[in-house]
């Protein structure tokens, strides 16, 4: 999404200015149609006091999995004790009397690293699983 939103001022510059036929911009277009290549499928929206609200949404390409995404307990994937971690992470650190400010920050920095490190280290370790269990069924 970010590389979307920096890509959408200096695509629409180009048009603007009549650089249609450019290789900027055909190598903008192409990045956008790669990128999109596996988007598919329909979406339902409903009209609703001047408001358009999703409604529901299918695609045969869709990376939801039901049986990852339930917090339910029995026949699922997720195993609930993997979020542990990462709430532990996501809590503010506790608060020092007396150490004064610098060492709040310093505390804060350093949670900060620990959290980004920790963070990264999840979302691998996830995806391996994941890859792991859809080789194996």
């Amino acid at each position: 999404m970010h590389l979307r939103d920096s890509l959408i001022p200096r695509y629409s510059e180009l048009v603007y200015y009549g650089f249609w036929f450019s290789p900027e911009r055909l190598a903008l277009q192409a990045l956008v149609e790669e990128s999109q290549r596996n988007v598919t499928g329909t979406v339902r929206l409903k009209l609703y006091k001047g408001n358009l609200i999703t409604a529901g949404r299918k695609s045969a390409l869709s990376l939801y999995r039901p049986e990852i995404a339930t917090m339910e307990s029995g026949e699922s994937i997720y195993n609930q004790d993997d979020a542990t971690g990462f709430i532990e992470l996501q809590r503010p650190p506790p608060s020092r009397e007396g150490d004064g400010r610098e060492a709040g920050e310093a505390e804060m920095k350093q949670a900060v690293r620990a959290r980004r490190l920790d963070t990264q280290c999840a979302a691998w370790l996830l995806a391996t699983r994941i890859a792991h269990e859809s080789t194996l069924g």
